[in-house]
């Protein structure tokens, strides 16, 4: 990634607060270290040495980095009065059976982070192009670095579970150039952080792929630290010795392709994820939100401009999600009475989660978690939704259709 790239790029994880982290493992002095290469004092340095790829960057010459590379690979970079830096080793390109075995020793204050990274070129969720970079993270501070982010998902790999963000960004620099791109972040579980092991690669890709995110031209997978600071206010200084192993040889595991026909049907397996009209099968009239607060929700006919009419699901647990209408932010929510309208996000309300049901032959239920109801329509022209017992009924039957 080129320097002004880095300059433009908006830090991803911001708003950590100020955190202390000690790993106890003693670091080898200067004086017992033999280098191949030192980068101090410059704001960018990129480089190949036993080939591998290289690159220290930070986001303006009055920040005090340095990075120090051994002959056997290893590095060592240290940071104080920064803004942005960050260090990291890898393959570029990058192939998908990568296996990453590290080690980070490290003391800092402030905001630190690490783990695997990269970028690749994806057909994406839509069937439209998109650039994706990617984040493992196997170490943060104190607040989980989601990025503002929804749960899309949950992987098992290495020992511990990691939970799945998709943030998309608009119009901001990215290795291919200047355009929308995604954002994908594993950030494993607070619990099991670590600072030492293997990360098997495949085991997210795949994962990505099932939720509309198949790997494709793999710009890089690299291993790298970050360290950043939010202004004076928010001092950030460290130094960290990295061990990076990655071994490309061997069978690949999985296959990492997304099987969906983009547009026409669902996953029969895992997390649903993206944004999609509700399509009722009676009446094939489509779910609307209004703009007043706590306003009943709607039923009308098609109009694809209408941000009204556009409802992201955001994965809370297995088969269960919240529905948020793109129009206020807001989310759909079940009365006991049986009303149907949407409401600011309330985290422990169990109204606002649905569970799907009766996915299959392209239509889907969703009963409310706190009431036990059923979403349905009323095959009226703008009429009321409502929520009523299950009985199978067509007025119960939704359909997702993707936005084109």
């Amino acid at each position: 990634m080129n320097q002004s790239l880095y300059k433009m790029r908006k830090n991803v994880f911001s708003r950590i607060c100020l955190g202390f982290m000690f790993i106890s493992t003693p670091f080898i002095t200067s004086a017992q270290q033999e280098y191949e290469r030192e980068d101090c004092g410059v704001e960018q340095a990129i480089f190949k040495l036993n080939d591998y790829d290289y690159e220290l960057w930070q986001s303006n010459t009055v920040s005090d980095a340095c990075m120090k590379t051994q002959k056997n690979g290893d590095f060592t970079v240290s940071w104080s009065s920064i803004n942005n830096t960050l260090a990291r080793k890898g393959k570029r390109p990058g192939v998908p059976n990568q296996q990453i075995n590290y080690t980070v020793n490290s003391t800092f204050t402030g905001n630190v982070f690490y783990g695997a990274y990269g970028w690749w070129r994806s057909p994406g969720e839509t069937g439209i192009e998109s650039a994706v970079e990617y984040y493992v993270v196997e170490n943060y501070g104190v607040n989980k670095p989601t990025d503002g982010g929804d749960l899309a998902g949950i992987v098992n790999s290495d020992g511990a579970d990691y939970e799945v963000y998709i943030i998309p960004k608009y119009g901001q620099p990215n290795v291919y150039g200047i355009k929308d791109f995604t954002q994908i972040k594993c950030i494993r579980v607070k619990d099991k952080l670590r600072s030492s092991g293997s990360i098997t690669m495949a085991n997210h890709f795949n994962k990505w792929a099932s939720l509309g995110w198949p790997v494709g031209d793999l710009h890089e997978v690299s291993m790298k630290i970050e360290g950043y600071s939010n202004g004076p206010q928010d001092p950030t200084e460290g130094v960290a010795k990295i061990s990076v192993d990655m071994p490309t040889a061997g069978k690949y595991i999985g296959s990492a392709k997304d099987k969906r026909k983009k547009g026409k049907n669902l996953p029969k397996k895992g997390p649903l994820s993206g944004t999609y009209f509700l399509q009722s099968k009676f009446g094939n009239r489509y779910a609307t939100s209004d703009s007043k607060f706590l306003s009943p929700v709607k039923e009308n006919t098609l109009e694809k401009d209408w941000n009204s009419q556009h409802w992201k699901l955001i994965y809370v647990s297995p088969k269960n999600y919240r529905l948020k209408e793109l129009y206020g932010g807001r989310y759909l929510q079940a009365n006991p009475d049986g009303t149907i309208f949407v409401n600011d996000l309330k985290e422990n309300n169990k109204a606002q989660i649905w569970t799907i049901v009766k996915r299959g032959k392209g239509f889907i239920g969703f009963k409310d978690s706190a009431t036990s109801l059923f979403l349905q329509n009323k095959n009226e022209s703008w009429g009321v939704l409502n929520a009523s017992k299950f009985k199978n009924t067509d007025a119960q039957k939704w359909k997702l259709v993707p936005l084109e």
